[in-house]
């Protein structure tokens, strides 16, 4: 910087106050570490060359031709984005256009051949821009959408944002009849067209403070019809303006110590004289210390004015779980003093980091960082020239960011950051940070294994061993959930099996969901349903789910196992089904690798996260070049992270799934019949494959009228209840002819029969029989181990049965199915992979509107079994990743021991055929069971 501006920045320190005696003084801008860069303005060096020239602040800066429009279509009234890089300005004739700091990737913005469109201002968030459309001050997005007016009609002589961005400065008329009064008003920036008077005439090109307390303007003065003066006036118009000598058209410095103006230059050839802006200079706060900048009309061919003054961000603080919108320390306040959230707000109990990012400079600096109160930590950090605020939040080589870890309480707390000097002890930061966090509720996810033969012949594979540690991992780091408040565990029931791979998803997702209705009939504690198959159960899918915007439940998903080749992509796999169910939808972008969803409310031109992401277990900077959680980018799942968008439509949903309708509250205990079906998508044909009446206090998504298919309920109360099938396939959105769902529905009484309904065609129907079926179950003594249920059932009316098996660890308190849509009268089971000390069975018998249930019990239910033979990690299954735990130890890589399930003796690491050592009857033990020799111990 010049000298003389150091000495002006000086003499502003030790100015007593910048209004008049017993007014209150100005506060220090530099609190918010910000900095002040070039300056832009307009006019020609050279009469041939009009245009945005942008120079230094010292007089012997070059200044640079940026725009070059062809003459009269000259460039006016520049303003600086908060950031610095871009440039809003009025083209005439064209309208209002933006581009870089160097003139380059100009792009048109509002208006088109109409001069009214004019005073271009950035907001402070830098996501909106308001300019002048001949009397109306205008607000909408940078690109021109979303735009509304904000006040009408008003005086064309300059605009001014607050800080806060919740009100706008102009010059209007107070008073229209017998004349025209004009004031200087403040307009709120929400619509709502509420004002408040500041000042009297003095305001035309109004500037706000960066702290807020003040504005500049300009006025005339007595005894010349065309001298202009500065003002500084009191935002809350509670004091006198003060004079700061003449000049016009004023801007504040980015850190609030001085002021850039064009001069009144005497542009009269002779005779009296004609005061006009020409030429840029800068002075003091209080108007003290001016110097010129450019020469104006001291060189005829110069013509300087309207100047503008970059932003150069200083230090910047964010506050983040996994993704975070970066603000100024000045817009994250505003923020804060709001509603104590930052752009994404921040969540009571989940880990989280404040990052402080060092400013710009000129020359290689020392600092202390001193942080306390909730979030506490002190370093002294050096400084070098050349790193942005944003490339030390991104990790750039050699610019690093301060990181301070620590997890949120609930409600409101507070954190303290001052940045000092260390060179002469003066404060560049002193700012006390209060935040308000939100609390989340628990969200329970229970998964299922689902076994699947892959090789007639061959043993059934299960899903490995990583289903039930990491599978929840990238869910755990995404979702906005206290740490403790996401919960993951696997349901206490034996693994599905399939006899052989999924050729129909809907078929899956409905038998899940049929389990997942049967268990309302105890108290409902999660939220989730995740069923995990091997790699290679469902080929040509990752997984499936269940949203209500598809004409389901949102409650289960399906997902396959491949974290043998990329345990991430598994952890995507899980929580992107999951988000579906809670109402994410696809980017439907080309970037998306093919993530197709025409109805997505995805709001940006990309399918990346838009923002720098942070893995906070991992310490580590996510580059906003990843693509959003809602996308198929991956495998490698490195690709993937979650934007500020996404979280937040998670935080907004509170982990329930999402649709257009209000999901009603649990009540008292009321009858449902669970129905399981498949309807073709032409309505030619429908089944009823299923039903079970059971009684549940867990509400069921309400009827939908318009929906594609009805069951129409008779005998009793007549009722209609209608649902969707969208009949699309879940990755490409491509019709399909067919699908299977299952639904809960409320029971009217007395209902004697219920039909399947396509409009006015009946495709399906169940009839109540005359009596119900009988019931009776052979009781055993004791669960231990391989056990068989078994039972007897009758139908008078010789109707075919179908059969569920439920079971309760905690005295009736909820149900777990144990199998479901069963024909034969027994069920066999690891009774080893049961909950609880003693357990009740439940047997439910129906023949379609007609249900017998009977419980049996409490029985005893032991935990001490045998291994079982080829179980080398000792986890009570046999999985794919056995054989490879086999290798590992005899590769020493795992010379280390396990128990054996339930009571005994430790077992060796890898002893797969059960005969207390390890030796090469341990790869046989392998080799044989792919080869289907018998399992079990010896």
């Amino acid at each position: 910087m010049h000298r003389a501006c150091l000495l002006l920045i000086a003499v502003c320190a030790a100015t007593a106050g910048l209004l008049a005696t017993g007014e209150r003084p100005a506060t220090t801008h530099a609190a918010y570490g910000g900095a002040n860069g070039k300056i832009a303005y307009a006019g020609y060096v050279g009469l041939d060359n009009p245009g945005l020239w942008v120079r230094g602040t010292t007089v012997v800066d070059e200044p640079v031709q940026i725009t070059h429009p062809t003459d009269p279509n000259t460039d006016h009234y520049p303003d600086w984005s908060p950031d610095g890089k871009r440039i809003a300005f009025v083209r005439r004739g064209v309208g209002i256009q933006s581009a870089n700091a160097d003139g380059t990737d100009e792009i048109h913005l509002a208006g088109v051949n109409d001069d009214g469109y004019t005073y271009p201002r950035w907001a402070p968030d830098g996501a909106r821009i308001a300019y002048v459309d001949s009397s109306s001050i205008v607000v909408s997005k940078p690109d021109g959408s979303d735009k509304h007016t904000v006040a009408s009609p008003v005086e064309t002589t300059g605009i001014a944002w607050s800080p806060d961005g919740t009100e706008i400065a102009a010059i209007a008329a107070e008073e229209f009849f017998p004349d025209p009064i004009f004031a200087l008003f403040a307009f709120k920036t929400d619509g709502s067209g509420q004002k408040r008077k500041i000042s009297g005439t003095t305001g035309g090109w109004p500037d706000w403070s960066p702290d807020g307390r003040f504005i500049l303007g300009t006025g005339g003065v007595p005894g010349s019809a065309t001298m202009q003066h500065i003002f500084l006036i009191d935002a809350l118009g509670s004091a006198n303006p003060k004079d700061l000598g003449e000049g016009s058209e004023p801007r504040w410095s980015p850190d609030g110590e001085m002021i850039v103006f064009a001069r009144m230059e005497d542009l009269a050839a002779g005779g009296p004289p004609i005061y006009m802006p020409d030429g840029i200079s800068i002075m003091n706060a209080d108007g003290t210390g001016r110097f010129k900048l450019t020469p104006g009309i001291e060189n005829m061919n110069n013509f300087e004015v309207e100047p503008t003054w970059q932003p150069i961000p200083g230090v910047q603080v964010e506050f983040t779980q996994a993704i975070q919108q970066l603000q100024t320390l000045a817009e994250l306040k505003t923020d804060l003093d709001d509603d104590g959230a930052p752009p994404v707000p921040i969540v009571a109990g989940k880990a989280a980091v404040m990052r402080v990012y060092m400013g710009e400079v000129q020359e290689t600096k020392s600092y202390h960082v001193e942080v306390s109160g909730e979030v506490s930590g002190s370093d002294d950090v050096t400084v070098d020239p050349g790193c942005t605020v944003q490339e030390r939040r991104e990790g750039g080589p050699g610019c690093p960011s301060l990181d301070y870890y620590f997890t949120p309480p609930p409600g409101n707390w507070t954190t303290h950051l001052v940045v000092t000097d260390n060179a002469d002890s003066g404060v560049v930061v002193d700012q006390t940070f209060t935040i308000t966090s939100v609390d989340t509720p628990r969200f329970t996810v229970k998964y299922l294994p689902i076994c699947v033969t892959l090789t007639f012949g061959v043993p059934p594979t299960c899903p490995s061993s990583f289903v039930d540690t990491s599978a929840p991992d990238l869910m755990r780091k995404l979702f906005p959930a206290a740490d403790d408040e996401l919960v993951y565990e696997k349901l206490a029931i034996p693994a599905m099996n399939l006899d052989g791979p999924v050729a129909d998803a809907t078929v899956l997702t409905a038998d899940l969901r049929l389990r997942y209705e049967l268990m309302s009939q105890g108290n409902f504690t999660f939220d989730q349903l995740a069923g995990w198959l091997p790699s290679g159960g469902a080929p040509g899918l990752a997984g499936r789910s269940d949203p209500l915007w598809l004409g389901s439940t949102g409650r289960v998903s399906f997902e396959t196992d491949t974290s043998l080749g990329d345990m991430l992509d598994s952890e995507h796999t899980l929580a992107h089904e999951i988000g579906h169910n809670l109402g994410l939808r696809h980017t439907n972008l080309p970037d998306g690798c093919g993530a197709k969803d025409a109805n997505t409310g995805w709001p940006h031109a990309d399918s990346t996260i838009q923002e720098t992401g942070f893995d906070v277990s991992a310490q580590q900077v996510v580059p906003a070049t990843k693509k959003d959680l809602m996308t198929y980018c991956t495998p490698p799942g490195t690709n993937v992270w979650i934007s500020p968008f996404t979280y937040k439509q998670l935080l907004e949903g509170s982990f329930t799934p999402q649709s257009g309708h209000a999901v009603p509250a649990v009540g008292a205990a009321a009858k449902y019949l669970v129905l399981k079906g498949s309807a073709q998508a032409d309505g030619s044909a429908a089944t009823i494959d299923s039903a079970y009446t059971i009684t549940s206090t867990a509400p069921a998504d309400p009827t939908v009228p318009q929906g594609n298919y009805c069951f129409h309920f008779s005998g009793g109360a007549e009722q209609d209840y209608c649902f969707t099938l969208e009949f699309e396939d879940h990755r490409s959105h491509e019709p399909i002819a067919q699908e299977s769902f299952t639904l809960r529905i409320p029971l009217p009484a007395g209902t004697t029969r219920v039909a399947l309904m396509h409009g006015t065609d009946e495709l399906a129907a169940l009839e109540a029989s005359a009596s119900a079926p009988t019931l009776e179950i052979a009781e055993p003594s004791e669960l231990s181990g391989e056990e068989t249920i078994t039972w007897s059932s009758d139908d008078g009316d010789n109707a075919p049965l179908k059969f569920a098996v439920m079971y309760s660890p905690d005295n009736g308190a909820t149900w777990l199915p144990l199998g479901v849509d069963m024909t034969e009268s027994e069920l066999s089971l690891d009774t080893s992979v049961l909950a609880g000390d003693e357990v009740l069975i439940r047997i439910l018998a129906s023949d379609g509107l007609n249900t017998t249930a009977k419980t049996t019990g409490p029985l005893a239910l032991s935990h001490v079994t045998e291994r079982i033979w080829a179980d080398v990690n000792c986890d009570g299954g046999v999985r794919e990743d056995d054989a490879l735990v086999l290798l590992q130890h005899l590769a020493d890589l795992h010379p280390e021991s396990c128990q054996t399930i339930g009571a005994g003796e430790p077992v060796a690491f890898g002893d797969a055929d059960c005969d207390g050592v390890i030796g090469p009857g341990d790869v046989v033990a392998i080799l044989a069971l792919q080869a289907d020799v018998p399992r079990g111990c010896v």
